[in-house]
């Protein structure tokens, strides 16, 4: 079908070729405490876009290391 429409699947960009991953991630970040003032680091948690996904073995490996 992408052929017929002149689209080459190596072409494609990776995440439309393997699909992309969501990823809850954690990342400190530098706040000021309301009530001291004084400067201070929270841990928070946010979605991170994985776009290039691996192949085969490499895939495993990276469910692995999130586990």
């Amino acid at each position: 079908m992408l052929f017929r429409a002149g689209i080459g699947f190596n072409d494609l960009p990776t995440w439309q070729k393997r699909g992309a991953g969501l990823l809850w991630e954690t990342y400190e970040k530098t706040a000021e405490n309301p009530i001291t003032g004084e400067p201070m680091t929270a841990t928070r948690c946010g979605l991170k876009v994985e776009l290039e996904l691996p192949m085969k073995g490499r895939y495993g490996n990276f469910i692995v290391a999130l586990l």
